[in-house]
C-alpha cells in the first residue's frame, strides 16, 4: 500500500492543473471570458505562480515578457 493509493479518485475541481475537460476556467485578463488553456508565470520571483490566459492573452503576455 502506498500513500497515494486512493486518491486518484479525489475531487480536485478547484485546481488548475486538472485535466483540461475539468478546467473550464476564464482567462485571468480583465474583461476576458474566454477558456484559460494557457500558464504564464507571475514574475521571475514568482516562477511557481501562473496566471492563466486564452491563448491571445497569454502571446501577449509572452511577447511582454521580460527574460
Amino acid at each position: 500500500m502506498t500513500i497515494l493509493q486512493g486518491m486518484e479518485n479525489l475531487d480536485n475541481s478547484l485546481s488548475r492543473e486538472g485535466p483540461r475537460a475539468a478546467r473550464r476556467l476564464p482567462c485571468d485578463h480583465a474583461g476576458c471570458g474566454a477558456e484559460a488553456a494557457h500558464r504564464a508565470p507571475k514574475g521571475r520571483e514568482k516562477l511557481n505562480e501562473h496566471y492563466w490566459f486564452c491563448l491571445q492573452h497569454v502571446r501577449e503576455y509572452n511577447k511582454n515578457w521580460n527574460f
